[in-house]
């Protein structure tokens, strides 16, 4: 393949303001709008922006002129406004907590400008996501409130200065520039509705290919150009993959564009990818999926985050979830589901899916992507894998530039399905919590002269309406498979067989979101940082070389407490976390713990004292390997025991648990039951 390259080099620039107001005229007969009349399209703003830059004082300077045709609401939260005019009369600009309210058609003229000078909140155990803006000598990243948003869609064109040097990208179809004595003047056109714009540039180096009729880009720094080949290559698999199952790709291009925070953002034609994770495996292998599949849904279909963000149960289900599942992986996908939710969330911090808006820590990620993507999982299963299919194509086709909300996910699946769906929407989407089973008398007895196995069922609290599956076994040997339908506080279910039964397995492949029964829990990290009380046992002698973690653990919720000073209930209504494997503590509850001669080891272990609680045991050999390994460990959730060497991931392993709920089948002295009452 021949790539096409554009090196670029980084020179200071002094902002010289640079403003041309292109008239706007609205866009009929867009492409792909045909089902939108014209009037429903001219409700939409159109939106002028142009915009330079003072690099010196980390200034964004904006000409923003909006045509309305209607009342509309426009954010100036954190701007500083120079003028405001209507229809060419100036105006007090007066926004209420931020937003101001226009109550009549007209051309809307603001004149402002903000100064961002790079300051990025980063959790060091990893809650919530990345974002930050920045505008200096080393690139311009401006996501979030960096104009006058107005609130809705709008159609928005974008001109930017940008310095000599620097290559800028935003949503866009079709992007031209042309020198100019300022700088680089940019155009991008995007001729579609969209919730918002951003802008990214940099000295980039840029690579371009063409794939089924479309442009894919690489916009990376000079010392990451040679992962350009294979950021193209995997971003035509995913677009094929995503084309196949779905429907052709909207746009006529797509690019990947490194950033200098260390993010991972989806936005129309584009996605961006911090320069600190680039070079990470996951990335290509997962992270780049799922930025590619939000170009559906999140990119062509827009949410309504006020009544509940869909977009990453779906993109969850459809990309990360896909891929364990080709690769077999797929149970161990939806166990960990549920353990990070049995994990992280309580009946403190929990809320129902239709309330997830963003993910801003760990409790609201397993309910918002982990509970949300069981949900579909759930749903492709009660509907079939073609039905499945058929909806989400109706539902892209018939959303698409527009805002979408779980009602209208709803509708199509009943619509295509041609079942009432109501009951299954409202129980995952408007109550808190799981369901939890309760399995009790698994018996093997004569109903009427015929071998039967007995089994009640019981759900604590509302009931659910669930579909399990349930396997019999002999041994080893399965002897039967049914599917049973469990919608009640108690019930019980019965079976004929051929021969005399040992045991037998419920939900043993995590088809359903529900409550994990102890000996299925393993002891991994999530179980240790979502504890209600979770302890830091700190050793006098340790306390320099593991500082940086401790203060991690401090700032999230750990308690710090000195070895001398934790009694038996610390043990019993905390989860532990042990400096050191040659701890009191730890000899006195586990007895002897390997530990490494060398770097970073991090191993849970469950609590003897309680099984709802675990007990991890820290081990490094020096400080250095604390400080490098301290903001990586927490985004190893599902492991029960992690090594680091450097602050390098040199080992990840996972305790076995039990896979479903198991019981022994017994055989009662009289094993003689009454036909009536029963369930096949």
């Amino acid at each position: 393949m021949n790539f096409i390259k554009t090196r670029t080099i980084s020179r200071k620039f002094s902002g010289i303001l640079f403003m041309v107001i292109l008239s706007f005229s609205i866009i009929k007969g867009l492409e792909g709008q045909s089902n939108m009349a014209e009037e429903t399209v001219r409700a939409y703003p159109e939106y002028d922006l142009s915009v330079s830059f003072d690099l010196k004082n980390n200034l964004v300077r904006g000409d923003a002129k909006i045509n309305l045709f209607g009342p509309t609401e426009i954010s100036l939260e954190g701007l500083r406004i120079a003028n405001v005019s209507l229809n060419g009369k100036p105006i007090a600009a007066g926004p209420e907590r931020g937003w101001l309210k226009i109550n009549q058609k007209g051309t809307l003229e603001i004149r402002y400008e903000k100064a961002f000078t790079g300051a990025l909140e980063a959790n060091p155990l990893g809650e919530g996501a990345l974002s930050g803006s920045m505008i200096s000598d080393e690139g311009i990243c401006l996501t979030g409130s960096w104009y006058p948003q107005v609130r809705g869609l709008a159609f928005y064109r974008l001109r930017a200065l940008v310095p000599n040097g620097f290559q800028a990208i935003s949503e866009a179809d079709e992007i031209t520039s042309v020198e100019t004595p300022g700088g680089m003047l940019y155009s991008f056109n995007f001729p579609h509705p969209t919730q918002s714009i951003d802008l990214v540039a940099g000295n980039y180096v840029q690579v371009k290919a063409s794939f089924g009729g479309m442009d894919i880009y690489t916009y990376l720094f000079p010392k990451d150009e040679a992962l350009s080949g294979e950021f193209i290559e995997y971003t035509k698999k995913y677009l094929k993959m995503d084309d196949k199952r779905l429907i052709p790709y909207a746009y006529k291009r797509f690019s990947v564009v490194e950033n200098i925070f260390p993010t991972g953002l989806s936005m129309p034609t584009f996605t961006l990818i911090g320069a600190e994770i680039l070079r990470l495996p996951f990335v290509l292998n997962e992270s780049l999926g799922h930025e590619i599949t939000h170009q559906w849904f999140g990119n062509y279909v827009y949410a309504d985050f006020e009544t509940g963000n869909w977009l990453e149960a779906v993109t969850v289900y459809m990309a990360d979830y896909r891929y364990a599942h080709s690769q077999g992986k797929g149970r161990q996908y939806r166990k960990k589901a549920l353990i990070d939710y049995q994990s992280y969330v309580n009946s403190e911090n929990d809320f129902p899916l239709r309330k997830f808006y963003e993910r801003t820590g760990h409790s609201s990620e397993a309910i918002g992507y982990g509970k949300g993507m069981m949900l579909f999982n759930m749903l492709e299963k009660l509907v079939g894998k073609d039905v499945f299919y058929k909806s989400l194509r109706a539902f892209i086709k018939e959303n698409r530039w527009r805002v979408a909300t779980w009602d209208d996910i709803e509708r199509v699946f009943e619509k295509e399905s041609g079942k009432r769906l109501d009951w299954f929407f409202s129980q995952w989407l408007d109550r808190k919590g799981v369901p939890h089973l309760e399995v009790e008398n698994a018996q093997f007895l004569l109903s009427k002269g015929v071998p039967t196995v007995s089994l009640d069922i019981a759900q604590r609290g509302k009931s659910y309406r669930l579909t399990l599956r349930v396997k019999i076994l002999a041994g080893s040997k399965e002897i039967k498979r049914a599917s049973i339908l469990v919608d009640g506080p108690k019930q019980t279910f019965r079976w004929g067989v051929a021969e005399k039964p040992t045991g037998l397995v419920i939900d043993e492949d995590y088809e359903v979101m529900r409550g994990l029964s102890p000996d299925e829990l393993p002891p991994v990290i999530s179980r240790l940082l979502g504890s209600k009380k979770r302890i830091a046992v700190t050793r006098a002698a340790e306390k320099e070389k593991y500082e940086s973690l401790l203060q991690a653990l401090g700032q999230n919720g750990f308690a710090l407490k000195d070895e001398n000073d934790i009694t038996d209930k610390d043990i019993r209504d905390s989860s532990l976390l042990v400096l050191g494997a040659d701890s009191p503590i730890m000899r006195r509850l586990l007895g002897k713990v390997e530990s490494p001669t060398a770097g970073f080891a991090l191993t849970v272990r469950d609590n003897p004292l309680n099984a709802e609680n675990v007990i991890a045991i820290v081990e490094a050999s020096s400080r250095e390997e604390v400080d490098l390994a301290t903001p990586k460990i927490f985004h190893y959730g599902q492991y029960s025991t992690i090594t680091f060497s450097a602050g390098k991931n040199t080992g990840k392993e996972m305790v076995a648990s039990q896979n479903g709920i198991v019981r022994r089948i017994s055989s009662p002295a009289s094993a003689v039951v009454p036909h009536e009452g029963t369930r096949p």
